[in-house]
């Protein structure tokens, strides 16, 4: 069975900066279709743009001057790009997470 809405327990507090901000972010309705895309595509985005920079010579020559065993193994180098991969996109995810507890 389903409750009545009225009949729900409710108080007479009113909400915080915090709990609006999160209701805001829940309920957001009146955000654009190109605002939403872009929303979508954040991170997907993220992860080609570190896929492309880790795929440049560049790096494989950086790779070999500071580690000379990477310089002649295609499987050093791919296991050192993939950590660095790992790395780089769990502190650009939790950026903001960083930030918060920094800021607190």
């Amino acid at each position: 069975m389903l409750d009545n809405l009225a009949d729900l327990p409710t108080d007479e507090i009113q909400p915080g900066k915090d709990e609006l901000i999160i209701v805001d972010k829940l309920f957001n309705s009146h955000e654009s279709t190109f605002h939403k895309l872009l929303r979508e595509f954040k991170e997907p985005m993220i992860l080609a743009i570190l896929f492309i920079i880790l795929s440049l010579p560049l790096i494989n020559n950086f790779l070999g001057i500071i580690i000379p065993s990477a310089q002649n193994s295609l499987i050093i180098q791919i296991c050192i790009k993939t950590l660095i991969f790992i790395v780089a996109y769990y502190l650009l995810k939790n950026f903001s997470f960083i930030q918060l507890k920094k800021n607190n």
